[in-house]
């Protein structure tokens, strides 16, 4: 059984969700993979406020201590519907968790993931272009990896980060995390001029490098680039990774 840790937000975890279901061929109900879903925001720290030093609880501890509630319950793989927890100081104490849990459960890794996507799929030295948090952007949670792997970063700066991204994400009147479907004209509007700027300095893909801007990307002009969606990316290997083990049964 798949564990899907959510509440982070809320409706990126559910997104994921409706991802790993709808990428199954079935013809019957019972032909469905099984899955849990946990969603408990409420006791998960932000993540991008503990890595811009705003709070000084690591919330990799929650996210272990579900992730464990999933594999007593049959869980044995899983997988985290928010980017930002992926940041080497939450995801590295996740798995210190674990280990001094002696849990068995296989963790999967959504930018590692996210990394061979692009290497598979885009051309060497290709520029990219990055939506994620202001914590993710701080931390080259993406930038970093995919710079190691030959990919070359159109960097929007922090000021332009902070404006157009972070905000249309996390801003309490009208950013994403308060309103989705349909998202506010100003965080399209923000996005939107992220977009073209990624555009008009070379970009040939985007990363959408934080879960909950795949709620609202549809709203948005992207011709001419390629979406690199790492939920999705992440949905895909988590299947394939509970296909594998059930085969081995």
């Amino acid at each position: 059984m798949i564990a899907l840790i959510g509440g982070i937000g809320p409706l990126a975890g559910l997104n994921l969700a409706r991802i790993i279901t709808e990428q199954v061929k079935v013809n019957r109900d019972q032909d469905h993979h099984p899955w849990i879903l946990m969603n408990q925001p409420g006791l998960i720290p932000d993540r991008t406020e503990f890595l811009l030093g705003k709070v000084d609880i690591n919330p990799g501890d929650e996210i272990a201590r579900q992730i464990l509630i999933c594999e007593r319950a049959g869980c044995t793989i899983a997988g985290i519907a928010c980017n930002t927890a992926h940041a080497p100081l939450i995801f590295e104490r996740i798995r210190e968790v674990l280990k001094e849990e002696k849990s068995m459960i296989k963790l999967v890794n959504a930018i590692d993931e996210m990394v061979k996507y692009s290497e598979e799929n885009l051309v060497q030295g290709e520029k990219i272009g990055i939506l994620n948090t202001t914590g993710s952007y701080m931390n080259k949670l993406h930038s970093g990896p995919l710079r190691k792997a030959g990919f070359e970063i159109v960097d929007i700066g922090l000021e332009k980060q902070k404006k157009l991204i972070h905000e249309a994400i996390y801003h309490p009147d009208w950013g994403i995390k308060v309103q989705a479907n349909p998202a506010s004209d100003e965080t399209l509007t923000r996005l939107q001029d992220a977009i073209n700027f990624y555009r008009q300095n070379g970009a040939g893909a985007v990363v959408l490098a934080c879960s909950e801007i795949s709620l609202v990307i549809n709203q948005i002009d992207c011709q001419g680039l390629n979406q690199i969606k790492p939920m999705n990316i992440l949905a895909r290997s988590l299947l394939e990774s509970y296909l594998s083990e059930d085969q081995t049964l």
